[in-house]
C-alpha cells in the first residue's frame, strides 16, 4: 500500500513537470530510490535500469535512464566515502 501512494505521488509530479524535467527532479527522485531500496542499486547501471523498469515508477525511458544514470553516481560516491 506505501509503494502504491509513493508511486501515485511520483507519477502526478512528473506529469506536472512533462516537458521541462529538470535535473534536480531526477537528483530527487534518484535519491528517494536509494534511500528507500539501499540494498538493491548496485553500480551497474544495466542492473539499476532494469529495476527502475520492474518498478514501473517511469513515464518514459528517457527519464528512467536519467535516474538509473544518476543512482549509479551516488552508489559509487557512497562506496568511495563508506558511508
Amino acid at each position: 500500500m506505501e509503494d502504491n501512494i509513493f508511486i501515485l505521488v511520483v507519477l502526478n509530479y512528473l506529469e506536472k513537470t512533462m516537458g521541462k524535467i529538470r535535473t534536480a527532479m531526477i537528483k530527487g527522485l534518484a535519491k528517494e530510490f536509494v534511500s528507500k531500496y539501499p540494498d538493491k542499486f548496485t553500480a551497474s547501471f544495466k542492473e539499476n535500469k532494469q529495476l527502475l523498469k520492474e518498478l514501473g515508477v517511469f513515464p518514459s525511458k528517457r527519464v528512467r535512464n536519467q535516474a538509473a544514470g544518476y543512482i549509479v553516481r551516488i552508489i559509487k560516491r557512497i562506496r568511495k566515502n563508506n558511508i
